[in-house]
């Protein structure tokens, strides 16, 4: 669901509507094979190496509502558009890894170092035609079986390839032991480069735009000390780079990839283990570009930062030999700075809740041995769905219900694990989540209540 110009979020509709429209469908296909393996060249040093690959396809009509401003004439709430898009696309991606780790002593000290290289490539092949927009309502869609093609880009039969991405990556990493590791320091070093070319869709092979290439050495560092065999203090600081967003259809720039993102994180915590009890409590910031529409120029691009500041706490435990408690707690500020004429600033940026609570806990059976009952309880904040702050998602509580059975089967041990589970008891209408892609701010809904019966089979 797009928020497009609403000015209020409308309350969800209930989970068992579809307000999709009937033509909406989609075929996803996906392939993908790994191969990996570790060579011991001494008793102190060890090589890896994997290698995987990736072909997916995807062919799908969509027709994703978009919500109405309430000042249009004859308004209802819940009131939307909703087009056809229909998109082809074929992607193959590989990557790879190779690692030599060893370890050696300096007098007292003893040295953990890690030396890496990770490669990655990407290809898509893409083509898309849509249609004008009809009226709908979230509360009683209309029936719509088909909208005519008034556009489209590329050639649905034979896509063109839209986009190649290239990424390598040099690590190398020493931890350095002290005082029987006690004190454990960890400095690194990494180099990224990334490289993106994006292609014209009705040209095969013709560069749209200029290509886009990124390259950096980002340090890496921290250090742990543990006071007590109970408890870890620690502290660390990590940078990457990856690819940036696509600038709308609607923007100046349409299309256009807006370059490297540099994200960087520091991080400083409390780890506690107590045998049956145990927990973790961390302080983060995380900082990154801020994508934005600007109003006047219609000129997508970087304007800004993101800056997550948060509080993260968990405590997982055994209170007694059949029953297990985890208890996790999130606080985040996600606040915009350095916006343009600070505009935003100080605003909390799209799809981040300030708090997320969750609790939930496995009960042993004691008349069934074999036989487990588990529950959890969700509790997510609310969330604005613009960067203006004048939307806002409400808050919401999921309670999941689940039943576990280690059949035995077989001799040497083996057994079949049965999992039955129920997501969303109460069959509660929400809104989950919002994401912001390209400028343009999603809201997705909660599954309605949803049965789910899975086995897995131990054969060791």
């Amino acid at each position: 669901m797009r928020v497009g110009d609403a000015t209020s979020i409308p309350a969800a509709p209930d989970a068992e509507t579809n307000y999709w429209p009937e033509f909406a469908n989609t075929a996803l296909k996906s392939e993908f094979g790994m191969l990996s393996g570790a060579f011991d060249i001494s008793d102190h040093w060890t090589a890896y190496a994997a290698f995987g690959g990736n072909h997916s396809d995807e062919s799908g009509d969509y027709g994703q509502p978009i919500l109405s401003r309430p000042d249009s004439t004859g308004y209802r709430v819940g009131d939307a558009t909703v087009s056809r898009l229909t998109v082809v696309r074929e992607s193959q991606a590989y990557t790879g890894q190779a690692d030599v780790r060893g370890h050696f002593d300096t007098g007292p000290i003893r040295h953990d170092v890690n030396l890496g290289y990770s490669g990655y490539y990407q290809r898509a092949d893409s083509a898309y035609s849509y249609s004008g927009s009809v009226d709908t309502n979230l509360y009683q869609p209309a029936t719509i079986d088909s909208l005519p093609t008034t556009g489209s880009a590329g050639d649905l039969s034979d896509p063109n390839v839209i986009s190649r991405t290239h990424a390598n990556g040099w690590a190398l990493s020493d931890t350095a032991g002290f005082f029987d590791d006690r004190v454990r320091v960890t400095v690194g070093a990494r180099y990224q480069s990334l490289s993106i070319r994006n292609y014209d869709y009705n040209d095969a092979g013709q560069v749209s735009g200029e290509p886009i290439t990124g390259h950096r050495v980002s340090p890496v560092y921290g250090v742990v000390y543990k006071p007590t065999a109970w408890l870890s203090l620690y502290a660390n600081h990590i940078e990457a780079l990856q690819p940036g967003d696509t600038a709308p259809a609607t923007a100046q720039n349409p299309g256009q990839t807006l370059g490297i993102v540099h994200a960087r994180q520091n991080e400083v915590g409390a780890k506690l283990d107590f045998g049956r009890i145990g927990g973790s409590l961390a302080a983060y910031e995380i900082k990154k570009p801020n994508a934005y529409l600007d109003p006047n120029t219609r000129q997508y691009g970087y304007f800004g930062e993101q800056r997550n500041r948060g509080l993260e706490l968990n405590i997982h435990g055994q209170p007694t030999r059949r029953l297990k408690l985890l208890a996790s707690a999130t606080y985040v500020d996600p606040e915009l700075t350095q916006t343009p004429g600070d505009r935003f600033n100080g605003n909390d940026a799209v799809g981040v809740p300030n708090y997320r609570l969750a609790l939930s806990g496995e009960w042993q059976l004691p008349s069934a041995p074999h036989w487990h009952a588990n529950a959890r309880v969700i509790r997510t904040g609310s969330q604005y769905a613009d960067q203006a702050n004048d939307l806002k998602v409400d808050a919401w509580t999921r309670v999941d219900l689940g039943l576990r059975y280690n059949m035995p089967w077989g001799d040497e041990g083996r057994q079949v694990v049965w999992r039955a589970n129920v997501k969303n008891v109460a069959n509660s209408d929400y809104w989950s989540s919002v994401r912001r892609i390209a400028s343009t701010n999603y809201l997705t809904q909660g599954d309605p209540r949803t049965f789910k019966l899975s086995a897995t089979f131990h054969f060791d």
